[in-house]
């Protein structure tokens, strides 16, 4: 009788027990979010922000030694649409979509990132795509096991993804000097973030 490889027999229960764990996750919850624009006016700071703070109710398997435990992340981004000297030019337009960041607070056995993503033209209700007011936001846990695994390293990732937009689930203002703030609105909060599976190496998910 044939006998299916050892990677193979890992990748075939590495799907299986990253199905199961799928089931069982709850969403993630944005629990606060704000964003500022600033006036462009001398003098006054160039950058803009994001903020937000998330929360993970799961429990993630990654083997028999490590498991991912609740936690609550805060992560933070800033970025300018100037150029930082006059000895510079400016940085390319919307240069900061897409980025990979990792400001995030740290975390056991894992890290958490995330990425600011330009939203569709459909997606703004009339409005243009902006970082602070229209956007989408992809949000990453990485989880990984290595203690006293023989095998090496074993890693579950996960991705959810969101659309923030003011008059939607976003409120705020702007001064009359120009800066705007903008915060996670009362009525959507907490904010769900379904997430999946994107990754499996190794043994992952639940006995």
């Amino acid at each position: 009788m044939h006998l299916p490889s050892l990677p193979v027999a890992l990748a075939a229960l590495c799907l299986m027990a990253t199905t199961t764990s799928a089931v069982k996750l709850v969403p993630w919850q944005v629990r606060s979010l704000g964003t500022y624009s600033p006036s462009g006016r001398p003098g006054s700071t160039p950058f803009s922000s994001l903020s937000f703070t998330i929360l993970d109710n799961n429990t993630v398997d990654t083997g028999p030694v490590l498991s991912k435990q609740p936690s609550e992340i805060k992560c933070r981004m800033e970025w300018s649409s100037r150029a930082q000297s006059d000895d510079e030019p400016p940085p390319p337009k919307d240069w900061f979509y897409g980025v990979v960041n990792d400001n995030c607070t740290a975390v056991d056995n894992g890290r958490w990132t995330f990425r600011l993503l330009k939203a569709g033209e459909s997606e703004c209700a009339g409005k243009r795509p902006s970082a602070t007011t229209c956007f989408d936001l992809e949000v990453t846990q990485a989880v990984r096991a290595t203690a006293g695994r023989d095998e090496g390293d074993y890693e579950a990732v996960l991705v959810g993804r969101a659309h923030f937009e003011t008059g939607v689930n976003m409120v705020g203002m702007c001064a009359g000097s120009g800066f705007c703030n903008w915060a996670l609105a009362d009525d959507a909060k907490p904010f769900y973030v379904e997430q999946e599976f994107t990754n499996c190496r190794g043994f992952c998910g639940e006995d």
